[in-house]
């Protein structure tokens, strides 16, 4: 094998393992390991290509894991209180036994009830009440 193929395959896998830190970091909310790495994601959620398109296939993911998670919770929320279905993210979160937990770095919108923000991503809860409530995902979120 000669210098220059060793060196491609040098910067191949620490291409690879860039990617895969940053994909960890937009999943888990952190950044400290990045150093100053500046990444962008497009409108659609990622499917781009470089480190960019990765972060945004990985803010997509984690909020249709969210989205899901939320559905089901919905429907959990609706067997225990009469028939009634969450109009808001504080009643799928709240009291002793929340049927919604929050993953980390995930917060409620103070200004927007029925918003969470997520590293990349934003989830919209709309309905409730006597039916149940959909989910919409957006990113990035502004």
């Amino acid at each position: 094998m000669s210098l220059a193929g060793l060196l491609v395959i040098v910067v191949v896998l620490g291409a690879l393992a860039a990617a895969a830190i940053v994909g960890v970091n937009a999943m888990t909310g952190s950044d400290s390991t990045t150093a100053g790495l500046v990444t962008t994601t497009s409108a659609g959620g990622g499917g781009g290509a470089g480190v960019g398109g990765l972060v945004g296939a990985a803010a997509a993911a984690a909020c249709r894991a969210a989205a899901g998670a939320a559905t089901t919770a919905g429907s959990a929320y609706f067997a225990a209180n009469g028939g009634e279905y969450p109009t808001t993210w504080s009643e799928l979160t709240g009291g002793a036994a929340p049927a919604y937990a929050l993953p980390p770095q995930v917060t409620i919108d103070p200004r927007e009830p029925l918003v969470l923000d997520g590293n990349g991503w934003r989830l919209t809860m709309s309905g409730g009440g006597t039916s149940a409530p959909t989910f919409a995902c957006t990113y990035p979120p502004g």
